[in-house]
């Protein structure tokens, strides 16, 4: 396995639930199938002396663009329901969309797009994947790339080579930002 992993830094820097949605995608009558996971407590990092997070989300969706407003929206709903700040709610749900947009123009159709949100007493992180047909779905130069950079206070990208047998290149984006800290 190769990875070409490459990290942009900003600034300084229990059981299990599962939902199921059948239904249409969109107006386009098009089937799917959403599956979202939301285990309860810390994550498998804890044990290992990493950050315990305090919430987990999980949804795999059709990687088609009618389903970003599903995605911001969960974004948005899981950060605030754990107080973070609107400006940090705003740069991760902008964030989020350029991410999922970019990769989402990457897929065949019929792909799905995996995407994470974790989040603890320090900050957000945001886990992003799928597998497209480009190994370019976020090319370093790309304006969307800076945004994403501009929002957050980390992020990487890396792309796997073709998996034959998954008919693609599955590729990863991670980012996160810290929680705002008041000054007065």
């Amino acid at each position: 396995m190769v990875d070409n992993t490459r990290r942009s830094p900003r600034r300084g820097g229990a059981g299990r639930g599962r939902l199921r949605s059948v239904g249409p995608v969109g107006g386009n009558g098009a089937e799917h199938d959403s599956t979202a996971e939301f285990p309860a407590g810390g994550s498998e990092d804890a044990e290992e002396g990493g950050p315990a997070y305090l919430g987990e989300f999980r949804v795999r969706v059709p990687a088609v663009v009618s389903q970003l407003a599903m995605l911001r929206a969960v974004a948005e709903t899981v950060l605030l329901t754990a107080d973070f700040t609107l400006d940090v709610v705003t740069d991760v749900r902008v964030a989020l969309d350029e991410v999922a947009t970019a990769l989402m123009l990457a897929a065949d159709p019929g792909r799905e797009l995996e995407c994470e949100l974790r989040y603890d007493a320090r900050g957000a992180e945001v886990r992003v994947s799928l597998v497209s047909r480009t190994e370019d779905a976020l090319e370093d130069d790309s304006f969307g790339r800076h945004i994403v950079a501009a929002l957050t206070d980390w992020m990487e990208a890396s792309c796997e080579p073709y998996d034959e047998g998954l008919g693609g290149y599955p590729v990863t984006v991670r980012f996160g930002r810290q929680r705002d800290v008041d000054e007065f």
